[in-house]
Parts: C-alpha cells; sequence; structure tokens
C-alpha cells in the first residue's frame, strides 16, 4: 500500500538536520504575539466600554421617552395609559400607510411591466 510505504520512509529516514532561517527570530515573533494580545485586549475594552455607553444611551431615551408621555398627559388630563394607546394607535395606523404604499408600489410594478 502507498500509505504504508511514505510513512515507513518517514519513520525510517527521520531528518537529520532542522531547517534555520536566517530571517526567522523566535523572541521577536514572541515579542509580536504579546503586543497583538496587548492590542487585542484595549480593544476589547474600548469594545465593552462602547456597549455600555450604549446601554446607558438607551435607558437615558426610554426615560426621557417616559417623561414626555407624562408631561403629554399631563397638558390633555389624561391618563398614561390612554397617551400609550393613543400612541399604539397612531403607529398601527402609520404601519397601515406604510403597507399600503408598499403594496401600492409593487402593484405598480407588476402592472407597469406587463405593458
Amino acid at each position: 500500500m502507498e500509505t504504508d510505504y511514505w510513512a515507513h520512509h518517514y519513520f525510517d529516514n527521520p531528518v537529520k538536520d532542522e531547517v534555520e532561517d536566517a530571517d526567522f527570530d523566535l523572541e521577536q515573533e514572541l515579542a509580536k504575539l504579546e503586543q497583538n494580545e496587548g492590542d487585542m485586549m484595549e480593544l476589547n475594552t474600548r469594545l465593552q466600554i462602547a456597549q455600555f455607553n450604549m446601554q446607558t444611551r438607551q435607558q437615558e431615551l426610554q426615560m426621557q421617552r417616559e417623561i414626555e408621555m407624562l408631561k403629554m398627559a399631563n397638558q390633555q388630563n389624561l391618563t398614561l395609559e390612554q397617551i400609550k394607546a393613543k400612541l399604539a394607535d397612531t403607529a398601527m395606523r402609520e404601519r397601515g400607510r406604510k403597507e399600503l404604499f408598499a403594496a401600492e408600489q409593487r402593484l405598480k410594478l407588476v402592472a407597469g411591466s406587463g405593458i
């Protein structure tokens, strides 16, 4: 079998001399790896900070939204639940308009391509 031949060939004839690469410096390569690890740690830290800042900003915006809804409810003598219901109703109507517009555009494309 050919596999057996090669297995025996390498087993019976081990490499006598290791190849030396004059340009290869193990210490320098290890130093580069350590530098890369340090860079990766810094990048990971920066990523964590950015994620924390983003979460904090989202929480701030959510609180701002709640405050604005409370102000609106107070100005219109409505409860917060009534304001939320109005916002949900408006959001549904806007979504319906958007879907209707998209359907009309698809119909125009289909009808226009058949002419």
